[in-house]
């Protein structure tokens, strides 16, 4: 019984993520290599948060702790995805936003607790360009 709530919250994790990556734009602007736009940040930072889960199934415990996904990017500074974003995308210093997701990967695997993950994110605080 566990093992199958545990497959349930990791389904609806991968769900979350999924659906957040699909609904972005994800393109590479080839002007300049040491940015990212915020599609392809917010992908940094949510695929941290899922390998981070993945490591530690007992970050789960708390089935209330996965609804901090979503807002992780957010609260890193990223803009909520809209129409603007993919006409015209904000860019950001890749080693800012792979800064960020590292601190939010290792906050969540030293506290085995997604909730901190969520306040890493709010100490990230990215800037745009």
């Amino acid at each position: 019984m566990k093992s199958r709530r545990r497959f349930i919250k990791l389904v609806v994790l991968f769900a979350i993520v999924a659906s957040t990556l699909s609904f972005c734009s994800v393109y590479y602007r080839l002007e300049d290599k040491d940015t990212m736009t915020s599609a392809e940040a917010s992908a940094e930072i949510n695929m941290a948060a899922f390998f981070a889960v993945v490591a530690l199934p007992s970050s789960l415990a708390h089935s209330r702790s996965i609804l901090t996904l979503p807002l992780m990017t957010i609260a890193a500074g990223l803009p909520e995805p809209k129409v603007d974003e993919a006409i015209a995308p904000s860019l950001y210093f890749k080693t800012d936003v792979k800064r960020c997701a590292d601190s939010i990967f290792s906050s969540i695997l030293l506290t085995d607790n997604l909730d901190s993950g969520l306040i890493a994110a709010g100490s990230c605080k990215l800037k745009k360009l």
